[in-house]
């Protein structure tokens, strides 16, 4: 019953009657637009980690560490 009922979905997918649709791998490798033919091409989605890590970056280095929050050697009672 249950492969039947996937059977019959993934069919009625492939018609081409629903808004989604299967990614092919021309999706999962995109054209690159910085650096081609060399080995640091850069596509749209290492673009997107690019920008995502300098954002991590920026936020993390703009939050200052507050030294009273641990005793430690270098912070006595």
């Amino acid at each position: 019953m249950l492969v039947s009922l996937a059977a019959a979905s993934a069919t009625t997918l492939a018609d081409g009657d629903s808004l989604w649709h299967v990614p092919g791998l021309e999706e999962f490798f995109p054209e690159p637009f910085l650096f081609e033919g060399t080995p640091f091409e850069i596509n749209r989605l290492i673009m997107v980690r690019l920008i995502a890590v300098v954002l991590l970056a920026i936020v993390l280095d703009s939050m200052p560490a507050e030294p009273g929050l641990c005793r430690g050697a270098h912070n006595p009672p």
